[in-house]
């Protein structure tokens, strides 16, 4: 769907996925992923990603994954290899176990570039393909680096950090051979945490007050009543808490993506994501699990829904100096090996 907005033509993200289309996709990769001892799970999530990449569509196109399952499940295997290594290694010789630990640290810069490389190079939009390019150092800086500072400056850089990843992730992308800009700053970062710090520490105050006043009760019965339902106002106040923070963060970094005159627009709500999520949950624990695929697309649907491109005029353009690109983009997906780490 496209309309006149400020900046130009507005398209809005659409999902077009459905529950019970989903549900048969889910139940049987549950079933040959279990009878094949988690084999077949490559697989699996192939099949899940291109239904839900499939329904997911601006301007009228889908989105399309691409990854073959083969180059996924080698990478599993050599995970749980090294995972089993590792497990190994801490019970009979936990000093090789912290050696193991120290070996793997320079290998992550790597892992996290061919992860996300594999992630978008095998994802594409109208027959052209996103990329990744980044350099070692740069990635070892933003996860090696970083994470060893935030500790020593008492947690007070974690909001930087969380942009400055944000800033290496996206400004590192590229659709076709045009690279995405980030147009967030740290500022608006370090707002949104200067806010959830706030309202954390007013949730923990009025539920230590509660959870006080509680033990104040002299009946046992009340006491116990109180103080249960102390915690539990406290648990989902703290749910909502981390709601917001999730929110906040999400729609900077959607709303800070541009590419060639077109900037994404996210509006997420934290009050909706939370019944969504509360919901889902609460959905997923009475049915023993089996509305997992209506949790998920529901929420799918959401988080999609909230996604507009502002200057969309400018998409058709952009495809049409990009399409012969294709075919370089293609012939290097089979060099390298995907390491799923969930990036």
């Amino acid at each position: 769907m496209n309309q006149a907005g400020e900046s130009g033509t507005q398209a809005r993200f659409e999902f077009s996925g459905r529950a019970a289309e989903y549900f048969r996709i889910w139940i049987v990769n549950v079933f040959l992923t279990i009878i094949t001892l988690g084999i077949y799970s490559a697989w699996a999530k192939v099949r899940r990603n291109r239904y839900l990449y499939g329904s997911t569509s601006l301007g009228g196109a889908a989105f399309d994954y691409l990854a073959d399952p083969v180059a996924i499940l080698k990478g599993r295997l050599i995970a749980v290899g090294f995972l089993a290594l590792y497990s190994a290694a801490g019970h009979f010789a936990p000093p090789l176990q912290s050696l193991l630990a120290l070996l793997f640290l320079p290998f992550l810069p790597w892992i996290v570039i061919r992860a996300r490389k594999f992630t978008l190079r095998n994802t594409a939009y109208r027959n052209i393909r996103f990329d990744f390019n980044a350099r070692k150092r740069e990635a070892a800086a933003v996860y090696i680096g970083w994470p060893i500072l935030i500790p020593l400056s008492m947690m007070l850089l974690y909001p930087f950090y969380v942009w400055r990843r944000a800033q290496f992730l996206t400004a590192r992308s590229a659709y076709g051979m045009q690279t995405f800009e980030f147009r967030a700053n740290p500022g608006a970062y370090y707002l949104a945490y200067l806010k959830f710090g706030a309202l954390f520490l007013l949730v923990l105050a009025s539920g230590s007050a509660l959870f006080v006043l509680g033990l104040t009760q002299t009946d046992s019965g009340s006491r116990v009543a109180a103080v249960a339902l102390a915690l539990l106002a406290t648990f989902f106040a703290l749910l909502a808490t981390f709601s917001y923070k999730d929110v906040c963060v999400a729609n900077l970094t959607w709303s800070a993506i541009a590419l060639n005159g077109m900037q994404t627009q996210c509006t997420l709500q934290t009050r909706r994501l939370y019944w969504i999520a509360l919901s889902n949950l609460f959905a997923v624990l009475l049915s023993a699990g089996l509305l997992i695929p209506w949790a998920t697309i529901r929420m799918a649907r959401y988080r999609v829904s909230s996604l507009r491109l502002d200057g969309a005029q400018n998409l058709d353009a952009l495809v049409g100096t990009q399409s012969e690109s294709i075919g370089a983009a293609g012939e290097e997906i089979g060099e390298f090996l995907g390491i799923d780490i969930g990036l």
